[in-house]
């Protein structure tokens, strides 16, 4: 199986990403752009089946390129979009961003349906659109989190002032 129990190992705070294409050297360019993002860290692999393999990892962000033929055109391996559906069944909430050679609208189509968060055409601005995406995620991720904490302290507030409501109820019935 692809999947094992989701497991941090992560510092609280840091960002875990997961880069996935089969070019080495675009790998690495991408990686070294990305390492200057702050509180992240960076795992890379070659395959989709190498990334599902380590998504018990619980990567927040994983950078996915559509085709992972290998450099070696090697058979059977998924593409991205193959790789997007099995890593959103289990995974729902990591975000991803699909990275192609080629300008397809049909797979950027497909891709955004199937839960990506954006497709980035790989060309001379692929860094930069890549680092911007990444950069909505975390944005994305800081207006989640404070949504969450405001829901929490509205539900903090409103226990807060129900005890005090039945507190006021039994102390004027023992006035009385």
């Amino acid at each position: 199986s692809y999947f094992r129990k989701p497991v941090s190992k992560l510092k609280s705070g840091i960002t875990l990403i997961f880069l996935v294409d089969d070019h080495p050297v675009f790998l690495e360019i991408l990686k070294g752009d990305l390492l200057t993002l702050p509180n992240t860290e960076i795992m890379t692999f070659n395959s989709g089946e190498d990334c599902l393999r380590h998504m018990y990892l619980n990567p927040s962000l994983v950078v996915l390129d559509y085709d992972l033929s290998g450099v070696d055109e090697t058979p059977n391996l998924m593409n991205g979009v193959q790789v997007l559906k099995k890593l959103k069944k289990t995974h729902p909430k990591t975000e991803v961003v699909m990275l192609s050679g080629w300008d397809n609208v049909a797979v950027a189509t497909t891709s955004i349906k199937l839960g990506a968060f954006d497709y980035v055409v790989k060309n001379e601005h692929a860094l930069l659109n890549v680092r911007n995406k990444i950069k909505n995620i975390f944005r994305k991720f800081r207006i989640m989190k404070q949504l969450r904490e405001e829901r929490v302290a509205k539900w903090v507030i409103s226990g807060i002032f129900g005890i005090c409501l039945i507190f006021s109820f039994f102390a004027d019935k023992l006035m009385n």
